[in-house]
């Protein structure tokens, strides 16, 4: 056992800080940029205003095919050097993202950007796994999302105040200072949790092995799907909030409010979960959860059907607000849940769980988003249909796996 194996693990507040950082790094570099669309897209010619939503969805289109690579590389040389190299292809992707002159190139760097930062969540993933398990990691994992919640919160703020002073480009400056500044806490305080005698061969058979292992765990995808599903419904909003803000509801100066709104909304969520979890488990929480998020997306198509696809911004927010929050706790306990069945291929369990559920994300968020016309029907229609697809997974796994949460 190396020295840095027997370094004592870190305190649990600095452990949670540490991991909701590295895992923020990807939403800082979505949402800081958000307020910036606009001038990208006139920036770079682009003459389809919904094309520019490709610019968030390719980065999480990345992250969905980086996080296959990265995760048998994480069960092979370990937590600590995955996440360094995924760093080193995340900053080449933001030098691609600044010089680009045309939406092609962009993309390209986007792209870039996402396979380096997949490797974040899969670090991420793989060390909370490492630690803990069952309704403790859930726990652990929603102290994280309190954390995190905070960047997506003050990104746009970021993003505006830098736009302000400067050029869009600098915003990837500032991502790439914040790559390299939580890189380096890393390096200095994580010990590696991955012991030599625990790692498996970076071979063709072995990683087979065990991709094959998750993909024919039925409950593990039935939950990893659960997890894709809550995420696009996120995640179409996400891509088009900007657009949202500016064209349904006119109020483009006070974007990133409302976006910091809907992110604390996250946050409260994450905070109800880590009280709540232990004592009524995983699988309740995410029946709490699904009948209040499917009532409240209801709620919102009957309102767009008599207001021509355009509810009133203070109905919008008040609905949303709770119905975002579910969607975390859902989020957080399908991942854990999954994890949970996966914790001696960890690295590549994160993978596939990861790739899988974000890979259905990105699909929901560009069919959803290439398809706004500055009204809201669409939204909640695909919401409704997600979450009775998401309540038909949940089932298919309670009836396959009884007493995941005993």
């Amino acid at each position: 056992m190396t020295n840095q194996q027997q370094r004592a693990p870190l305190p649990l507040g600095e452990f949670v800080v540490l991991m909701a950082l590295l895992s923020s790094l990807a939403a800082f570099s979505i949402d800081a940029i958000l307020p910036a669309l606009p001038s990208v897209g006139a920036s770079l010619n682009v003459t389809n205003p919904n094309d520019v939503q490709l610019i968030v969805s390719m980065v999480m289109l990345g992250m969905g095919i980086g996080q296959l690579f990265w995760g048998p590389l994480c069960d092979s040389k370990g937590r600590k050097p995955t996440l360094y190299l995924g760093i080193l292809v995340f900053l080449l992707g933001s030098v691609l993202c600044m010089t680009a002159d045309n939406l092609l190139w962009m993309l390209i760097g986007r792209l870039t950007q996402g396979f380096g930062i997949g490797a974040t969540r899969v670090v991420s993933s793989a060390l909370v796994r490492d630690t803990f398990s069952g309704r403790h990691m859930s726990r652990v994992m929603s102290f994280v999302m309190m954390v995190f919640i905070i960047i997506p919160m003050i990104a746009p703020l970021v993003g505006q105040f830098i736009i302000s002073l400067s050029s869009w480009q600098m915003v990837f400056v500032v991502i790439g200072v914040m790559a390299l500044l939580t890189t380096g806490w890393f390096a200095i305080r994580q010990p590696e949790t991955l012991l030599a005698e625990k790692r498996k061969p970076f071979t063709f058979k072995a990683v087979g092995q065990a991709f094959h292992e998750v993909l024919t765990h039925k409950v593990v995808i039935a939950y990893t799907l659960g997890q894709g599903c809550v995420f696009g419904a996120f995640l179409a909003y996400l891509v088009a909030s900007q657009a949202i803000f500016e064209q349904t509801f006119n109020v483009a100066n006070e974007f990133p409010m409302y976006f910091a709104m809907m992110a604390f909304s996250f946050g409260i969520g994450a905070f109800l979960n880590s009280r709540l979890v232990i004592k009524y488990g995983m699988r309740k929480m995410v029946y709490y959860s699904l009948p209040i998020y499917i009532g409240l997306a209801s709620v919102l198509f009957v309102v767009c059907l008599f207001n021509e696809g355009k509810p009133a911004l203070w109905l919008f927010m008040m609905l949303s607000l709770p119905m975002f929050f579910t969607i975390n706790i859902m989020f957080t306990n399908f991942n854990s849940m999954a994890m949970h069945l996966l914790g001696h291929i960890a690295g590549v369990g994160a993978a596939v769980v990861g790739s899988l559920s974000t890979m259905v994300a990105v699909l929901c968020s560009v069919v959803v988003g290439q398809r706004f016309d500055g009204t809201l029907t669409i939204f909640f229609v695909s919401y409704i249909t997600l979450g009775l697809l998401t309540v038909a997974l949940t089932l298919f796994a309670h009836k396959a796996c009884p007493n995941l949460d005993d």
